[in-house]
């Protein structure tokens, strides 16, 4: 059959447009990590059994781009005795996260909980408990900065240390033991071994819930800067969100937080998120806590979480310039603190849920945006 000159261009052209046509489809933004691109680090806070399901880590590999152990740095975990370490399962997260190109995130140095009773017993050797207590935290530090040193970006120097009405948080060993200066001192120990180790990259975090309230924000905010005023290196503010589906926190009053935290010249770090379809919280004075009493208080269908989503990352998107990552805790439903409710983007089958692909257009979105 003869096929004409003039044929033969049009059928080139067909060609040449369904090749840039199926380019353009292909440099789409599909997964959650793609999308996030120049906007920030989209993260997930996870139990290292995560890596031995086989759907979990896909998941992980494909949608998100920075690791946090749920439990396994903590205190706890990695010295469960004095001097005695265990990094098997906090090396199991950042071998993961460095064959898939992730950052991780360490959680954390000080918390009032999950610390064991030995850091605060006093060994009667005649020196004063504070001198002690800073010591056993020094050497904490020191440990895991060693062990995984050029592994981590970032760190939670200092988890939940204040009130809801910012006053300091009235139960913490630490601050029993130590003083009422003793975040300061944490920072400056976790600031003077990072740069032993030259590792003055690495991120040092002040981490909060109810970081939307209005008395909490005013706390942290004058702790900040009078840290800076005094020298003391803190780089990032890792806001909680562990939020409601019924407009609790509201937009505006999360972003009211943003622009103060921003003003700080801090990151501002979504360490923490999940929107809660079923119950309440409750700040039980030894930290945030489901409120099985509070029933209904809100709106739990699919659409209503996509929406709330949604908006949230708009948000998100809008402050990306200050925001340097987001993580969620969790990955599904059926893996959630909150059990019995919907508060993720994957359900108890992992499979991604209406409000997924709300979180994945709000960032194509806001990607778009950037290269205008």
């Amino acid at each position: 059959m003869f096929i004409s000159m003039k044929s033969v261009s049009a059928i080139v052209a067909g060609i040449c447009l369904g090749a840039v046509a199926f380019q353009a489809e292909a440099q789409e933004a599909t997964r959650l990590r793609e999308a996030a691109k120049g906007l920030f680090l989209i993260g997930n806070a996870v139990p290292t059994r995560a890596f031995s399901d086989l759907i979990a880590s896909d998941i992980l590999a494909q949608d998100f781009n920075r690791l946090t152990c749920e439990n396994e740095m903590k205190f706890d975990a990695t010295e469960p005795q004095e001097g005695q370490f265990n990094f098997r399962a906090g090396d199991t997260l950042v071998e993961f996260a460095q064959k898939y190109n992730m950052k991780v995130h360490g959680h954390t140095f000080l918390w009032h909980s999950q610390t064991p009773q030995w850091v605060f017993q006093n060994p009667n050797d005649g020196r004063p408990m504070r001198e002690v207590v800073l010591a056993r935290l020094e050497n904490h530090i020191r440990a895991l900065m060693t062990h995984w040193k050029g592994k981590i970006q970032s760190w939670d120097v200092c988890n939940e240390c204040f009130e809801d009405d910012g006053r300091p948080r009235g139960f913490s060993p630490w601050r029993q033991n130590i003083g009422d200066d003793y975040m300061e001192q944490a920072f400056r120990i976790a600031d003077k071994v990072a740069k032993e180790f030259g590792e003055e990259k690495v991120l040092l975090v002040y981490n909060d819930f109810n970081m939307y309230k209005p008395g909490k924000v005013q706390a942290v905010v004058k702790m900040v800067n009078d840290f800076k005023a005094k020298g003391v290196r803190i780089d990032a503010i890792g806001m909680q969100a562990h939020w409601q589906s019924n407009d609790d926190p509201s937009i505006e009053t999360i972003e009211a937080a943003f622009k103060a935290y921003a003003a700080t010249g801090c990151k501002i770090i979504i360490s923490e998120m999940d929107i809660n379809t079923r119950n309440g919280f409750r700040n039980s004075g030894r930290g945030l806590e489901r409120d099985d009493s509070v029933q209904g208080n809100a709106d739990s269908s699919a659409d209503a979480l996509a929406k709330r989503y949604g908006q949230i990352f708009d948000l998100f998107v809008k402050y990306h310039e200050s925001i340097y990552a987001v993580t969620l805790w969790g990955i599904g439903d059926s893996w959630s603190w909150l059990r019995g409710g919907q508060p993720l983007i994957f359900d108890n089958n992992l499979d991604p849920k209406p409000c997924y692909y709300s979180v994945l257009e709000s960032l194509k979105k806001g990607q778009k945006e950037l290269k205008k």
